[in-house]
């Protein structure tokens, strides 16, 4: 927002409301903005420009998912007699979550035209996001083994001895970013300078988050999926919170930072060639960007008591009923009490210091990215023609540090020990990029636009992370020992995607109806990234499974885009 882009001063306000019948709240919405010009001694114009806004949210959400594989299963139809197979989920979920959501963004921002060809600018932008959820979930684990056969038919199935967890997750995230840049231009002579000069932080907080999950075995529930929503029955074993009794809690303080320093610089020259204007232009811009991920993890699997000195159960945060639009889901779990209790007894908790350690250091990592960028372009106005044509080259610099986490469990001795060295990886790389781009006047109602260009997008740094986590499990029987090992890895050495890309379109201007256009465009993409398994590449011989993003081959697109804009 610039004070120059409205003539006078200038003031906006709007509120608004919206009402989420789900969990029966309202949410209140206000925005604001405020602009003036202030001319000052020896003429300068001074623009002030403000605006803030602020939002906050409350809403839920329920669900039904499945997860953990799926498998068919073989049973003699109980209505039919007949030899059939169904399709179903080994884990089923139901899901409960209340959301509160809150914004807040403020912009203060400065002009000063200090004459008609000399101009400085300054902008910030500061805001506040948080994120307050707790979500309740009942998960039913099984396998076909437990499938009841005499009672089944091609849309249900029951199932007896299965495992149910209740857990929750109670977190808040709160995200802050600030950016603040500066620069100007200056008309020097035949040649316009342009330059600034920026600096911006972002945070994810995620203080004192607690999942806690309280299990029970040997239950027996069904599910039926002729309709549009599953629905699930359970015994009565199932809804009494007595019977499930707290198995673990994870207490987590985590956090990530990502701070970027820009520089950019940029020269024009507008120009007459053969009586045609034109205008060269060429500048560079230079990012230096670092960000870090920081997880620090305590979970704990024993030492759950309650006041009598019994195993803590569900029932002691018994809520009532949870209003569940998608069927029954049973009994909720008090929010405050749980974090209550847990804080509270958190130094009587036994500490996983293996699982622990897994979670923290396999997590955290630090990664730097610096880009040099260079360009030099020309545009030319001959008759009908527009054409601007232009290269640009880029350099990117990379590094990452994290951990290498190796988790070994031996089963014949009982031992689990966990080794976690230092690892790094850095890859530098570079690329120019042609562009070409048209446009043609085939008359004063029909425009013809074509466009060759070569980008690129670089790998997210959670997938170049320098992270390695690798379990092995080693057992012994009849003499015979027995090494399995598997690994999730982060690859520092992706390389980024790139594309050509052609794109051709017409455009009519009837006069009476809008505009009526019509573009084709085609892609040629490389090295698009997935995630896929790696063990048999010959970095990782004797692992039975590895996965890691990998870049993949080559892949196309093309499309067609009709669209009329009535104006």
């Amino acid at each position: 927002l610039s004070a120059f882009d409205r003539n006078d001063r200038s003031y906006t306000f709007t509120a608004q409301a919206s009402h989420n019948e789900l969990v029966s709240e309202t949410s209140p919405k206000l925005s604001g903005s405020y602009t003036d010009i202030y001319t000052l001694a020896g003429g300068s114009q001074l623009g002030v420009a403000g605006a803030v806004s602020w939002f906050k949210r409350e809403f839920g959400s329920h669900n039904v998912e499945t997860d953990g594989g799926w498998s068919v299963f073989d049973f003699e139809d109980a209505a039919t007699g007949e030899d059939v197979e169904a399709f179903g989920a080994e884990e089923i979920e139901q899901r409960v979550y209340s959301i509160e959501r809150e914004r807040l963004g403020a912009a203060l921002n400065f002009d000063l035209y200090s004459s008609a060809t000399d101009k400085y600018y300054l902008r910030t932008l500061y805001s506040e996001f948080s994120d307050d959820e707790y979500r309740l979930r009942n998960q039913f684990k099984y396998d076909k083994g437990q499938i009841d056969l005499t009672s089944n038919t091609q849309n249900s199935a029951q199932f007896s001895d299965a495992k149910m967890e209740r857990d929750t997750k109670d977190r808040y995230e709160a995200q802050k970013i600030f950016s603040i840049i500066t620069g100007g231009e200056n008309q020097l002579g035949d040649w316009l300078v342009e330059y600034s000069a920026g600096y911006s932080k972002a945070s994810e907080a995620e203080p004192d988050r607690i999942d806690s999950t309280f299990v029970a075995k040997d239950l027996g529930f069904g599910y039926s999926s002729s309709g549009p929503i599953p629905q699930l029955t359970f015994d009565a074993a199932s809804q009494d919170l007595n019977n499930f009794e707290l198995d673990e809690v994870a207490y987590e303080n985590n956090l990530t930072e990502d701070e970027e320093v820009t520089l950019a610089l940029d020269f024009s020259k507008d120009f007459v060639w053969q009586n045609n204007n034109g205008q060269i232009k060429f500048g560079g811009k230079y990012r230096a960007r670092e960000k870090f991920n920081r997880v620090n993890a305590a979970i704990y699997d024993g030492g759950f008591t309650d006041a009598a000195g019994g195993d803590t159960t569900a029932q002691a945060f018994n809520t009532g009923p949870v209003d569940y639009n998608l069927g029954e889901f049973g009994p909720g779990l008090s929010q405050n009490q749980l974090s209550n209790y847990v804080l509270t007894n958190i130094d009587n908790f036994e500490l996983n210091s293996l699982k622990s350690d897994i979670e923290s250091q396999g997590s955290s990592y630090t990664s730097n990215e610096d880009v040099l960028a260079l360009y030099a372009m020309v545009s030319f106005d001959i008759n009908d023609w527009y054409i601007v044509a232009g290269v640009r080259y880029e350099d990117t610099s990379f590094s990452t540090q994290g951990n290498k986490v190796d988790l070994i469990v031996d089963e014949g001795d009982g031992s689990e020990i966990v080794n976690i060295s230092p690892w790094q990886g850095a890859k530098d790389y570079d690329d120019f990029f042609p562009s070409l781009n048209v446009r043609y006047n085939i008359s004063d109602k029909l425009i013809s636009r074509f466009a060759y260009t070569q980008t690129i997008a670089r790998p997210t740094f959670s997938d170049t992370a320098a992270n390695q986590i690798i379990e092995t499990e080693v057992t012994q029987e009849n003499g015979e020992t027995t090494i399995e090992r598997k690994a999730e890895v982060g690859n520092p050495d992706l390389e980024p995607y790139e594309a050509n890309n052609l794109d051709l379109s017409l455009e009519y201007y009837p006069g009476h109806i809008g505009v009526l256009s019509a573009g084709l465009f085609y892609k040629d993409i490389d090295n698009y990234i997935l995630k896929e398994e790696v063990q048999d590449n010959g970095q990782w011989d004797g692992f039975e499974e590895v996965i890691q993003p990998q870049n993949g081959g080559n892949a196309s697109l093309t499309g067609l885009e009709l669209a009329w804009t009535k104006t």
